[in-house]
């Protein structure tokens, strides 16, 4: 089984992209959809929307692995390095919780790192995350059912919004450049090399 890219898109400033990942579940699993939809702002945040959509009797994680330890605060983490930190603040949904796993012993394949989670109880499910390095995001807070507007640390606003069970939404970035205004739609762009 394969996943399908649903939309591929880049303009001055941003990139969008999005793939229907059920098929790689199976036709026997809980989930009966997986969607990732993604906008990058360049040149560090990553606003991430998934529609996850399960048997009412499971749980849904959503994860990121790293070789640092996460410290929780709310429904933000935050993964302190040397050099770098990463931002990670939960917009949906609201009832979900973080937690860290140690994968050191976890599995044969893992000799070291943490998982972050974020869970919720199944069902049809959204969930709204943003990434941002170095504190290139200074608030974030909810937008529409589907959305979150954000301050950015270079004086520059985003407000991004998805629809909550297609492929698509829209950008805008404004208050200095570049900016954007645009539609994000279904569709696969060839990419300059």
């Amino acid at each position: 089984t394969s996943s399908t890219m649903t939309a591929l898109a880049r303009g001055d400033g941003w990139l969008h992209a999005a793939a229907d990942l059920t098929p790689a579940y199976g036709d026997d699993a809980p989930a009966s959809k997986v969607q990732r939809e993604v906008v990058f702002i360049e040149p560090d945040v990553l606003v991430v929307f998934d529609r996850v959509d399960s048997d009412a009797n499971t749980s849904q994680a959503w994860s990121l692995l790293s070789p640092l330890s996460p410290s929780i605060d709310g429904n933000r983490a935050a993964l302190v390095g040397a050099a770098h930190r990463l931002d990670v603040e939960r917009i949906l949904p609201a009832g979900a919780s973080f937690g860290v796993t140690s994968m050191a012993g976890l599995d044969g394949d893992f000799h070291g790192g943490y998982r972050l989670e974020d869970t919720t109880s199944g069902g049809a499910t959204r969930w709204l995350h943003v990434l941002a390095l170095d504190g290139a995001v200074t608030s974030a807070s909810a937008s529409g059912e589907a959305g979150v507007a954000l301050q950015l640390a270079d004086g520059r606003t985003a407000t991004v919004t998805f629809g909550a069970d297609a492929t698509g939404g829209h950008l805008t970035i404004s208050g200095g450049s570049p900016s954007a205004d645009v539609g994000l739609a279904a569709g696969v762009q060839t990419l300059p090399e």
